[in-house]
Parts: C-alpha cells; sequence; structure tokens
C-alpha cells in the first residue's frame, strides 16, 4: 500500500494504536460495532464516519459539536 500511495502505511491491530495525538480521525470500516469509544476522543479533533454504528453513542456525547448529515428518514440514537 505504501508504494501505491507514496507515503508510509503502517497497519495495527486496533484502533487504539492508530489514535495517537490526531487532529483528525476518519473512520470509514465495514464493521457493524462500534470502533470508535470516548477514551480516544479529545479536545480538538474533528471525527468523521462513514457508518453510524463507527462512533460509540458516549463518543458523540462527549463533544462540543455534532453535526450529521444522514439519508435517513428516521433520526439517529444520540
Amino acid at each position: 500500500m505504501s508504494s501505491t500511495l507514496d507515503i508510509d502505511v503502517i497497519p495495527v491491530d486496533t484502533p487504539e494504536q492508530a489514535i495517537h495525538g490526531p487532529d483528525i480521525i476518519l473512520c470509514a470500516t465495514n464493521s457493524i460495532d462500534n470502533i470508535l469509544d470516548d477514551n480516544m476522543v479529545n479536545p480538538g479533533i474533528h471525527i468523521s464516519s462513514i457508518k453510524p454504528s463507527e462512533i460509540a453513542v458516549s463518543a458523540i456525547n462527549k463533544s462540543d459539536h455534532v453535526i450529521l448529515h444522514t439519508h435517513d428518514d428516521k433520526p439517529m440514537h444520540i
């Protein structure tokens, strides 16, 4: 992957290993379970997610601002 993207790509076993002081966290998985918990959220982080299930409700509740864009006809679980 590193040669394809022309950047260093370092695989890790857990989300916690990938998150060390980032400014931006983007969740883009095929998981149906939460992968981002409130213990991973720090002040000033921008979090984006493709699937609502990727971010734990506790992490959303810890946020100062929440902006949702959805095509669902029913509200999320916030």
